[in-house]
């Protein structure tokens, strides 16, 4: 549950539980007049001009951090730093087959791990 002020930030109370959403709640230090507003997102989700985030907001979320940047990560690994020697690797696999190449091929895979590792 959130109850905000575009203006302030969250507002500081005990318990707002029992409020709906809609309700009009007033502030007893101030006065101020606020409409409940409940969400089960975080605020930098739902703040902004336009209520779809804070544009400023820096935070990644766990699918970003998690998932995302690592691939994105391997893929320039793969396209960038080690490309040689995965093409050398695909066309040894090419040549000798993809089940037995794996064997065969087992100097050119050495040497593409430890192009990902170093890098």
């Amino acid at each position: 549950m959130r109850m905000e002020c575009a203006a302030d930030g969250p507002i500081k109370t005990d318990d707002l539980h029992h409020l709906r959403e809609g309700d009009i709640f007033i502030d007893s230090e101030s006065g101020q007049k606020f409409r409940v507003r409940k969400t089960a997102l975080p605020q930098q989700s739902i703040g902004g001009p336009h209520g779809v985030g804070d544009p400023n907001d820096r935070s990644l979320r766990r699918l970003e951090a998690d998932v995302l940047i690592p691939n994105r990560m391997n893929e320039q690994v793969q396209k960038v730093e080690c490309r040689e020697p995965l093409e050398d690797l695909v066309r040894c696999i090419k040549k000798e087959g993809s089940f037995i190449g794996m064997r065969k091929c087992r100097k050119e895979l050495e040497r593409y791990e430890t192009c990902q590792l170093a890098n």
